[in-house]
């Protein structure tokens, strides 16, 4: 993020999802963007969208990677 000048309002978290959500919660961080690279499972997705959707700002967008996988397509 850096390198293109967005370290400063870009911060990934390179961690498993339920400990980023944790994290997330307990500093009451809010999110404008949300992006989930994790399980690609059924109830991996649903439950990263249940740890997650809370966490989303008001307008908020959250996506992910892999649409075509296992879970996604269900829950959508």
């Amino acid at each position: 993020m850096k390198s293109i000048g967005l370290d400063d309002i870009v911060s990934p978290l390179r961690m498993r999802s339920d400990l980023a959500a944790r994290l997330l919660n307990n500093y009451k961080i809010f999110a404008d963007i949300i992006f989930i690279d994790a399980d690609h499972s059924y109830e991996g997705c649903k439950r990263d969208l249940e740890l997650f959707y809370p966490l989303l700002k008001k307008h908020g967008i959250m996506y992910g990677d892999d649409y075509n996988g296992d879970g996604m397509p269900l829950l959508i």
